[in-house]
């Protein structure tokens, strides 16, 4: 992950089915974090403003993995769009 040190993957039947790493900043709140699956991050984040909601973190990319964006819905909640890269 770069400057934001390590992500550990955990897998089941050999597919990514969560991660876990340390907060990215002192004073960052411990979360957790729901990802639904997309085609693509870039348009589904152009829909969700689209229809109300707010992106929080723009497409961006884990090198090797694929792409994620974070958004939150009309209603204040948040969760995250993830995109896999090609294997």
């Amino acid at each position: 992950m770069g400057d934001h040190g390590a992500y550990t993957m955990i897998k089941t039947g050999g597919e990514p089915r969560g991660g876990i790493m340390a907060t990215p900043q002192p004073g960052v709140p411990t979360a957790w974090t729901t990802y639904v699956l997309v085609g693509d991050v870039a348009a589904a984040l152009k829909r969700v403003e689209k229809l109300g909601g707010k992106v929080l973190m723009g497409k961006t990319e884990i090198p090797g993995m694929g792409h994620f964006g974070v958004l939150a819905d009309p209603t204040g909640g948040v969760l995250a769009v993830w995109q896999a890269g090609q294997k």
